[in-house]
């Protein structure tokens, strides 16, 4: 007789005759109540399918050691690993125990430019504060690197400079941007599956130039959802100045003098790069298609998956709601 778990993890619930010990493995957990909005993207599949797996082993009314096993097995967990699982979901009921229980808890992912050194990275980041919200690249990595050299520092890569300008730039509210409004179109670094496909998704945006909120978005990329974005911009009462992706605007070629200004694809991309920077929320942005050389490459660890395409709706509309919250700003008008 297999000798019965102990009842922090067992739950302490009276034995039933009728316990079926041998039952296949649950399917994934149903989201329903169940918070999924810390958990990274990619790991929302994982997360799932522990909470499934943890949710049947506690309705078991008496596991013993064979239920834990064969749990265990379920979820490629040591027996010890699966009852921290199962102390933690029994603690906290919650996406984030979970995530942070067992052998895949991990270390954060990194996020934007390495670790500089403290006194180049405030040297870096006060040549960067003394410029314009218009400077370009160039004039940035040349205004960082001569204030490296002034102190006798090695300056950072053109491309540390870039991510620390763009992060600079995030928070900032830009006087001359007021009234413009941008429509246009950029990439999220997700790895999404569509159909067989693993593709980086695409989100059309209305964006606020002077302080980056964005007032309008739309997962679909078609002639009329691209028509009811500009509309949406066009309404809008602060608006003095449209541009637009000249690629949204149809075939119509009477539109682009009725509708604002628009701007080869290149000159709206550098616009959205400006405002937005390298993240929005907890995504990070791409802005020319194709430059993400991957998606397949976004999935590092073995117990990474791609996303659905309703959990990167998801994980997007959060990321947009975020990002407005930062602003003060209300959510997005979506356009589905």
């Amino acid at each position: 007789m297999e000798k019965m778990v102990e009842p922090e993890i067992a739950g302490g619930i009276a034995v039933s005759a009728t316990d079926d010990h041998s039952a296949a493995p649950p399917p994934a957990s149903d989201d329903g109540d169940i918070d999924l909005s810390g958990v990274d993207p990619m790991r929302r599949v994982e997360v799932r399918r522990r909470i499934a797996v943890v949710r049947s082993f506690v309705a078991l009314a008496a596991p013993d050691d064979n239920d834990v096993r064969r749990h265990a097995a379920m979820l490629d967990l040591s027996i010890n690993q699966f009852k921290a699982l199962v102390r933690a979901w029994r603690s906290q009921p919650s996406a984030d125990s979970v995530a942070q229980s067992g052998r895949s808890k991990g270390k954060p992912r990194p996020v934007g430019p390495r670790q500089l050194d403290a006194e180049v990275k405030a040297t870096a980041e006060a040549a960067i504060a003394g410029l314009s919200p218009t400077a370009t690249i160039a004039q940035a990595t040349a205004a960082v690197a001569a204030a490296c050299e002034a102190r006798g520092l090695a300056a950072p890569k053109a491309t540390t400079v870039w991510k620390m300008m763009i992060a600079a730039r995030q928070m900032q509210v830009d006087p001359a941007g007021c009234g413009v409004v941008v429509v246009g179109r950029c990439w999220i670094r997700l790895p999404v599956l569509d159909g067989d496909d693993l593709v980086t998704p695409s989100v059309a945006l209305v964006v606020r130039a002077y302080d980056a909120a964005i007032v309008g978005a739309s997962m679909r990329s078609d002639a009329a959802t691209d028509a009811a974005l500009i509309a949406l911009a066009r309404g809008r009462s602060d608006l003095k100045t449209l541009e637009i992706d000249e690629r949204m605007i149809g075939s119509d070629p009477g539109a682009a003098g009725a509708i604002g200004q628009t701007s080869p694809a290149s000159t709206i991309r550098r616009r959205l790069s400006r405002v937005l920077g390298n993240r929005i929320g907890k995504v990070q942005p791409i802005y020319k298609a194709g430059a993400e050389r991957g998606p397949e490459r976004l999935l590092r660890s073995r117990k990474d998956r791609p996303l659905s395409k309703a959990d990167a709706a998801a994980v997007i509309r959060a990321a947009i709601a975020a990002h407005n919250a930062e602003r003060s700003m209300g959510g997005a008008i979506w356009i589905d």
